[in-house]
């Protein structure tokens, strides 16, 4: 599936990501490039407008992320991008602004609300984080190349 997500609007809807946080974008993108990877998705987030240069930055993999140039919003590149979509039924928008939710209609695109998709991130299982590894016991192969280094082989 693909999805065109009205990015900020969404993280008005999270409950661990927040508006006011300078590093927001960057956090719902690492959580949609989570559920991007697990669910096979292609996913298409834009906000309204930030550094230049940032999109570059913040898109991976499964992810593109895309700001809004100076003078244009979100919510006028999102409508814009309907006009692109020719599968429909592959595609699913996600906002909770009615003027995109109209528009999306109009087109006859699925929709799912911000609060929904928002519930269905933070399900997600959260990332394990990565082993010291120096807590780690070195594994054989570890020890027989310390032993030879010090031995001068």
């Amino acid at each position: 599936m693909k999805l065109l997500i009205d990015g900020h609007n969404l993280i008005g809807k999270m409950q661990d990501i927040h508006l006011d946080d300078p590093d927001d974008e960057a956090r719902l993108v690492a959580r949609l490039h989570r559920y991007a990877l697990a669910g096979g998705h292609q996913v298409t987030v834009i906000f309204d407008a930030g550094a230049p240069g940032e999109t570059a930055t913040l898109s991976r993999g499964r992810v593109e992320a895309v700001f809004a140039p100076a003078g244009r919003s979100a919510d006028q590149l999102i409508v814009k991008r309907f006009r692109r979509i020719r599968d429909r039924q592959a595609w699913l928008v996600v906002t909770s602004d009615r003027q995109i939710l109209a528009a999306a209609s109009a087109r006859h695109l699925r929709t799912e609300s911000s609060e929904t998709f928002a519930a269905r991130l933070q399900a997600l299982p959260t990332e394990p984080s990565a082993p010291d590894l120096r807590q780690l016991p070195p594994s054989d192969q570890e020890v027989e190349m310390w032993l030879r280094r010090f031995r001068g082989h």
